[in-house]
């Protein structure tokens, strides 16, 4: 009588092996993403609160549309590296 063999244990140990590389791979190029990004998030709130505090004149007091207007115009502009 042959012992106990499981095969699912032999298989993951060989797909751990096998996507070690890749994964490693996935985790640098998601970790180089978040890193580009964060910046660009952080870049473009901190235009949007810039220019609501500002005396622009894209700024009225009180109307949320305008505030959107302000984020999406301070988004595209950081984008852009202005």
């Amino acid at each position: 009588m042959a012992g106990r063999h499981c095969w699912n244990d032999e298989a993951m140990a060989a797909m751990v092996t096998y996507m070690a590389t890749p994964w490693q791979t996935f985790y640098q190029n998601l970790q180089a993403f978040h890193d580009d990004n964060s910046g660009l998030i952080e870049n473009t709130f901190d235009g949007a609160i810039a220019l609501c505090m500002s005396s622009s004149p894209l700024y009225r007091q009180g109307s949320a549309a305008d505030h959107i207007q302000l984020i999406l115009l301070a988004s595209q502009l950081t984008h852009k590296g202005l």
